[in-house]
């Protein structure tokens, strides 16, 4: 999702919904909201519409197209959760963040990400579908016990011509001002590319920079075509 200086921008961060890694995913003032969260609930959504309306023409200032460093933007994270529940997904929930970006002048792909291979939101299932469908995969679970079979899963997927691949975490932090829960573990800093301190003087920097200079233009290295369990996922008109 990175290329050279462009990066994308990852809504919410922060808007209405955060990961559970940053005080369990809930706002501060969200405790105020009386409707059930991640939902088209009226109250909710007459908390959070000012608030998108200007955070999203921001970004949209900031596109590609405008000379920005913007090239694509997050509608939501891990929205996936409802499923099977009483509740249900609510796809106009969704929906809403997509046209709340248009209507504002977005014109950038627009993505998320599913907490597992599910297919919510992809191109394809009804309302609130997204650009580009991606998913949460922890092949060796959460934590650094393993850290030594990392690179076998790495290699599998590049093997595959997995083009946007994101190795968690990029950069290292200890409890980036107190934002985590007290139940989560305090640092990301699993031997990332970029320290806790922001310096770039680990040997991870210069390899993965290398390898995916390399992997653009060695095609040869990896497997012919796709096979038929493996779908694209991206069918906006820029792509």
């Amino acid at each position: 999702m990175l290329a050279g200086e462009y990066a994308p921008s990852r809504d919410p961060v922060p808007s209405v919904w955060l990961d559970a890694v940053e005080k369990v995913g809930l706002l501060g003032w969200l405790q105020r909201v009386k409707d059930i969260l991640r939902t088209t609930a009226p109250n909710l959504l007459s908390a959070i519409d000012n608030y998108m309306s200007h955070v999203y023409k921001i970004i949209a200032d900031a596109q590609i197209t405008n000379g920005g460093p913007v090239i694509l933007l997050q509608a939501e994270n891990e929205y996936s959760m409802f499923e099977g529940e009483a509740l249900g997904l609510d796809r106009q929930y969704m929906q809403y963040f997509i046209d709340k970006a248009r209507d504002a002048g977005i014109v950038v792909p627009i993505t998320s990400n599913d907490a597992n291979n599910n297919g919510y939101n992809a191109p394809g299932t009804g309302l609130g579908v997204i650009d580009i469908y991606g998913y949460d995969q922890y092949p060796i679970g959460v934590g650094c016990y393993n850290l030594y079979d990392w690179p076998a899963g790495l290699q599998a997927y590049l093997c595959f011509r997995c083009q946007k691949l994101s190795l968690h975490s990029i950069g290292g932090g200890t409890n980036w001002g107190n934002l985590r829960y007290p139940d989560f573990y305090t640092s990301y800093d699993l031997g990332a590319i970029i320290a806790e301190d922001g310096t770039v003087t680990r040997e991870k920097y210069p390899e993965a920079k290398s390898q995916g200079q390399f992997f653009k233009v060695a095609l040869a290295t990896t497997l012919h075509g796709l096979s038929n369990q493996i779908q694209p996922r991206c069918y906006h008109p820029a792509l």
